[in-house]
Order: structure tokens, then sequence, then C-alpha cells
């Protein structure tokens, strides 16, 4: 508790002098303001004004806002005001601030389009559409020299956490570029984030609540990442790093973009290889005994991923393409677990020994082919996608358990054993997306027919006496069936400048089949569902934006977590599918504001039904802890988010976040609480700061600094401890801002792994710790060459819900 407390002091210490350190950076006593007008008396946006003590002292440098006003605060002196725009001097004059000053309207020659004005880094970074949030990267004074999860980190309403990429109230997250999904293979998210330069970002979008377009599966959020304007010449992008966990890993790749004419081809190629460690300890409370287990991993994280997208301009209307994404990975596990069993006072009954070898390898690819008509000049277009997506895996486990006595001599209970898997999932699927402009709406409809065909074969083999023995009630083959239609219709309408209004429909009819060969057992599921969307937004001025949103989500369960495929670690624990499981609905609510573009509040709300999720069993007369995933709660969420981004300062950017919110989960009527016990529920509140500094003039040295911190958090069946993390980092330019050279060092202090605790009726409790090896060292180098205008294309196929759930 005292280390708690500790950690906890060290961590509001800090955000009080980050709060503190922002509150003295502001501290002024005079006033200096004005208004940029033309000639017709209109106000003018994205003037620079830069303020200079003493002529030559660098103060400050602002640009005015919508109304044309700019405003300083400064110490009493002598200073220079200059205004300024596209290098064309418009004012310059020496003040006197002893006062408050108020230069009343200054009239320019103002002939340029506000929408060409490359706008300085004070700008405003966040503004509110119908249905999404856009962050404007591409005028954030730091985004220069680093990548895409750098980015990430300082985007409202993202949270990055040990590499994890998140939403404030979503359970998952998807990636898009350019308004298309991506199928990012198996272990190549983090690294497809890094091999995207910052430079080539102009925004980055945040969707919490998906309209109707886009498939209801997952209670997710999406990312949509937009690419600065293409030309007709072509980029080449090289990366690699180096990453020393307890052991070490390289990493690399490159990306090639070319767009001539009517062609658009490009090319992308990812991989890593090398090991990290993992630890998981387990403790057990069981009535008359202790539980006490270490098991520690070495993971192989190999994997090669590739895609490959075509993009041809036959016509001025119709346009077709294709796109190839394929990766192989082959993450091997080996593990060794040690459990100490003692009585009630603490002496050693015995201790149970075992070890295993996964050797583990799959491969996926996915085929794209669409066509895009655009039917007439008033904006109607027809998309047509065709997508095959093929994954395959398999896994052969050889492990073994002994146990050894009190007394030094062996147990009755020495096995050997293998475990052997194979999945093969076929994805077919079709859909059409019609843009149908009328008037003054925005009208959206279209369909989807998807089929799913996903094969299993599991197998147990005892090979404690030297002859393989086939354990024939833990062997089977499953297969699984599943199709689904849907449509969709969406509407969308700006009533005026102050009212925006969205409102859109889907429907999805499902059938699945799922067959046990073995056991000859067949279920059959069939239902259908709405889901409506709706949306609008209230902007009473420039400096307010109010908005609501509401989404309705299906939440079916992944392929792996209905793989009936047993883990065993020993004789006593193992972990497992259920092909049995059902899929869960979830309803959104969420009410946003933004202030003046930089202050950012979010209230949210989530309703799950018929929620899944992993729920360890103990039999406490043969000590057996099985994992299992089961339809089990109805869970509520409520929350509320603040997001502020402090960009005041010409070398200094702060992004501060915090969220809080109440987690209530029911269990299910027909779930036996005598076995699991009791809702766990309660407030979490969660704090970041990610810190920006650049270190020089030229701006090519730059520096990072992030924090997060987790209270204690209650949820479902558990409880978990309260966590942070430290992360620092240093980045350089070289070569006219081609060559990156960039070193960080993630969780410093080794903090960010909380124990989880799980407690069961009748004085059973079990105390889980998994460290995954996020304290770690990584160097990366990355070279641009080529013309960095160009961007690439990515394609959205038809077959990204279902792959999500590999």
């Amino acid at each position: 508790m005292i280390m708690i407390n500790q950690k906890t002091s060290v961590l509001l210490f800090y955000f009080v002098i980050s709060f503190l350190s922002i509150n003295i950076a502001s501290a002024q006593q005079q006033t200096l303001k004005g208004k940029v007008v033309n000639k017709d008396k209109l106000p003018v946006e994205f003037v620079h004004a830069t303020l200079l003590k003493n002529d030559t002292v660098f103060v400050e440098r602002i640009a005015t806002d919508s109304l044309g006003t700019f405003l300083f605060k400064a110490e009493k002196g002598n200073y220079r005001l200059i205004l300024e725009q596209f290098g064309t001097e418009y004012f310059n004059q020496h003040l006197v601030l002893n006062q408050d000053i108020d230069l009343g309207e200054i009239e320019i020659d103002e002939s340029v389009i506000l929408e060409e004005i490359v706008v300085s880094s004070y700008r405003k970074l966040i503004k509110r559409e119908v249905d999404r949030l856009v962050f404007d990267v591409g005028n954030s004074p730091h985004h220069e020299g680093t990548n895409l999860t750098e980015i990430l980190k300082i985007t409202p309403g993202v949270s990055v956490v040990n590499n994890n990429v998140s939403i404030i109230g979503k359970s998952e997250t998807q990636i898009m570029i350019n308004n298309r999904l991506t199928t990012i293979p198996s272990g190549g998210l983090t690294n497809f984030l890094n091999s995207i330069s910052s430079d080539d970002i102009k925004t980055i979008e945040v969707i919490t609540n998906p309209p109707s377009q886009y498939d209801s599966e997952g209670n997710y959020g999406l990312i949509n990442i937009i690419y600065k304007k293409r030309e007709n010449l072509w980029s080449s992008r090289l990366h690699s790093a180096y990453t020393q966990t307890t052991y070490s890993a390289i990493s690399g790749g490159g990306n090639l973009a070319y767009y001539k004419n009517n062609l658009s081809i490009t090319l992308d190629i990812n991989g890593k290889k090398g090991y990290e460690g993992v630890r998981e300890s387990s403790i057990i409370e069981y009535p008359s005994q202790l539980w006490n287990g270490i098991t520690t991993r070495k993971d192989r994280k190999d994997y090669l991923s590739s895609r490959l997208s075509l993009q041809y301009d036959a016509t001025d209307k119709i346009t077709i393409g294709g796109q190839y994404v394929g990766g192989i990975a082959t993450p091997n596990i080996k593990d060794n677990s040690r459990t100490q069993i003692t009585n009630t006072f603490s002496e050693l009954d015995s201790l149970v020994l075992a070890g295993g070898n996964n050797i583990r390898e799959n491969f996926n690819h996915s085929l794209n082919a669409f066509t895009i008509i655009k039917m007439d000049t008033l904006g109607r277009t027809l998309n047509i996608d065709l997508d095959y997506l093929k994954f395959d895996e398999k896994q052969n486990r050889d492990f073994h358990t002994r146990t050894i006595l009190a007394d030094g001599n062996e147990g009755d209970n020495f096995s050997i054993s293998n475990n052997y898997s194979h999945q093969d999932i076929n994805i077919y699927s079709i859909k059409a997306d019609f843009v149908h402009p009328i008037k003054q709406f925005s009208i959206n409809y279209g369909g989807k027919i998807s089929y799913i065909d996903n094969n299993n074969s599991i197998s147990f083999t005892d090979l404690t006496t030297g002859t393989p023995i086939s354990g024939l009630n833990q062997s089977d083959r499953f297969q699984y069936k599943e199709n689904t239609q849907s449509l969709y219709f969406s509407i969308a309408h700006k009533l005026n400048s102050v009212w925006n209004f969205k409102a859109g429909m889907r429907y999805e009819n499902t059938n699945t089949e799922g067959v046990s060969i073995t056991l000859n057992q067949t279920n059959k599921n069939h239902y259908y569902k709405f889901f409506p969307s709706l949306y609008t937004t209230y902007t009473p001025n420039n400096n307010n934006t109010y908005s609501f949103s509401y989404g309705k989500r299906i939440q079916r369960p992944r392929f792996w977590e209905i793989n009936p495929f047993r883990w065993y670690v020993n004789d006593y624990y193992y972990s497992e599918g259920n092909p049995f499981l059902q899929p869960a609905f979830v309803d959104n609510f969420e009410l946003n504001h933004i202030y003046k573009g930089v202050l950012t509040t979010i209230l949210f709300m989530s309703i799950t039904d018929n929620g899944f999720g992993q729920m360890p069993l103990i039999d406490p007369n043969t000590n057996v802890v099985t994992l299992t995933r089961q339809n089990y709660f109805k869970k509520y969420n409520y929350g509320i988010g603040v997001v502020y981004q402090y960009q005041k300062s010409t070398w200094f950017n702060s992004f501060l976040h915090t969220q809080v919110y109440y987690s209530d989960t029911e269990f299910n009527n027909d779930i036996d609480e005598s076995l699991i016990g009791n809702e766990q529920n309660g407030f979490t509140y969660t704090l970041t700061n990610n810190n920006s500094f650049i270190l020089n003039k030229s701006k090519t040295l730059f520096a990072d600094l992030s924090l997060w911190y987790s209270s204690p958090n209650n949820s479902g069946l558990h409880r978990q401890e309260s966590r942070y993390s430290a992360s620092l980092g240093v980045r350089a330019l070289f070569m006219d801002k081609k060559l990156q050279i960039a070193a960080n060092v993630y969780d410093i202090f080794k903090t960010s792994n909380p124990d989880i605790i799980t407690t069961y009726n009748g004085g059973l409790r079990r105390i889980a710790n998994v460290y995954n090896d996020n304290r770690y060292f990584n160097l990366s180098v990355s070279y641009n060459f080529g013309n960095q205008k160009i961007r690439s294309v990515k394609r959205q196929g038809g077959n990204d819900e279902e792959s999500r759930r590999l």
C-alpha cells in the first residue's frame, strides 16, 4: 500500500508541476489586441501576428481568428508588432506597452482565398463535423519528424498505451486510410503505424459511432487517416528499428508510391524478427492451500506482411482497381512454469513443474477488386467491391507436467502430452454503395452479402507411456458457417450554419451453423437486427460546438474465441475457446463539446447486452483452473473525458487527457454466482500527459515525454489494480529532413502491468499478473526519398468486418 501511495504522489506531483508550468508560462500583465479587415471591412482570418520585445527578442506568434482578431498578453516594455501573410508584410510598428492597447481595425489588401492559406501552427487544430471529430495534423507545430503512432498520442479522444490504440469509451479501434478500412496482418499494427511519416498526414478523423454505411460488427471506433494531396510523381520511405526488451528484435520495411496520369501503384512491405519475454504469475487461495505459480515465456515475434494496391482511371467516370494484402507469421512460444503449493501454515506441500513448446504458423491472403462509377455531374456515385480472404493457422504444442513432493520424491501425476490444432477460414463477400445527393440532402444507401466457412480440427495425444494414446474426449472437428445479408440507408442535411443532422439505419440478417463432428452435434442460430444511427451538431458561435451521437452495434466472437483448442500450462491449468458463443449487442451514446478548438469534453454511455468474455473457473475439488469464454453479463459504462491541448509556445506542446467512468455489470440469471462470485463494479479514472519539445530553431531536434496513470478498476468478474508508465524519446532530422534517427525508452519504471484479482464465493481468490515486456528501448532510422507529396490510396474491402475477427 505504501508503494501505491508513493507512486500516486509522484504522479500527482508531476501533473501539478505540469499545470503550474503552463500557468506560469501564461502569466502576463498587459494586453495588446486588434482586428484585421480587408477593403470591404470583412475580417481576415489566418494573418500571422508576431510580437518582438526590444525589436529583436521573439515573444509570441499567433494567427487571427475567424473574426480577424488577435490578442497578446505580455509584461510592460518596448515591443514591435508585425502582421504578415504569405511572406507579405502588411504592418510593422513599434509600441510601448505600459497599459492595455486596442489598435482597433487594421486594414490590409487581402486577395488570397482563405482555403489556400498555409496557416501557422496556431490555427485551431480541432473541429467537429456531424459524425466525426477532425484533428488538423498538418497545422500542428510539433508534427514534423515523427510517425503516426506519436501523432495518435496527441489526437483528442485517442489513447495509446503499450502500443495499443483505443478511443474513449470503445473496446476496439480500427484504422482507415483515406476513408478506406485497412486489413493489418496479425502482429503488424505497430510496425505499420510507425512506417507512416507524420509529414504525410493532413488530418486524423475520430469516428466514435460509425455511420450506417460501415459494418455494424464490433463495439469499435474508427480512426481515419487523411493523407495530403497527391501529385503525378513518386515517393518512397525505408525504415528499420532495433528493439531491446528481455530479448532483442529487429524490424523494418518500406513503402513505394507511384502516381502517374491515370495509374496509381502502391507497395508496402513490413517485417519483424526476434523475441519478447512474458512473465505470468498466478496466486490461488484455496480454503486449505495456497497455489503460487510463475510462468516464464519466450515468444517469437517473426512476421512478414505486404500490401499491393493498383488503381486505374479508365475514363473520367470509371475507376477500376484491386488490392492484395498478405502475411505470414511464426509466433512460436516456449514456456516453463513452477507452482508452489503450501498449506495454511505456509508449509510446503509440493511443487508442480511444467514446460511446453508451441509451434505456431499462420498466413493470410486478402484479395479485393473494385469499380467506382460516377453516374453524373451531380455527385451520384456507385462503388462495387468483390472480396476473398483466406486465413490458415496450425498449432502444435508439446507439454509435460511433473510433481515434486515436500520430501523430494516424485509425485504420481507425471505426464507428457501433445495438442494439435488446424484452423482454416475462407471468407467471401460482395457489396455495393450508392452516393445519391438530392438538392440539399446527402443520401447514401447500399448492401452487402458475406459468407464465412471456418473449419477447425483439434487433437489431444497422451505420450506419457511412450506409446501415443489419443484422447477422444479432447479431440474434435468443428465446422462453423456464417451467412450475413445487410442493407443500409443514411441521410444528412445541413439546416443552416448552426444546425447539422445525419441519420441512418442498417439491417443485418445472419444465419450461423456450428457442427461438432466428434460429438455429432449441430447448433444453428438465426437472428436479424436493425442498427440505427443518429448525429446532430449545434454551433452557436465560433468558440463552441456541441454534438450528440447514437449508434447500435453487434459484437460477434472472434474466430479464435470459438476455436475449442485447449492450451495447457500444466495438468491443473488450461484455456480454451467456446464454439457456442453468441454475439453481444451494444448501444452507444455520446455528447461532445469543443471549446475554441483546444478543449474537448465528452460524455459517454454504453450498454452491452449478452456480453461475453474470459471466465476463469476453479474446481475446488480437483483444483483445476479453466479459462473459458462465455456469454454471462449485461454491462453499463458511464463516463466523462476531458482533453486539453496547450499550444501557445513555439517550442513546447502539451496534451492533457483525463477520463472518469463507472462500470456496472449484471450477471445473467443462468450464471452460477456461487462458482464465480459477485459482480465487481466501481469508478475508474485515467490521466495522460504527452509533451513535445522543439529543441532548436531549425526544427530538426525534438524530444517527447509521456506519462499515463490508471486507477484501480472494478469491472465484471475482476478488480484491476493501479498502474502507470513513463516514456521518453528524442529524434533528429538530417539531410533536408529526409533522414530521421530516433531513440525511445518506454515504460521506464516497469509499472504498466497491474495485478488482476478475481474473488469467488466459498473463500477462493485468484491474483494474476501478466508482464508483456512493456519496458523496452527502441532505436529507429527512416529515410524518405522521391517526391514527398505523392500519397497512396488504400481500399476498404468488403471483408474488413470479418477479417477483424481473426
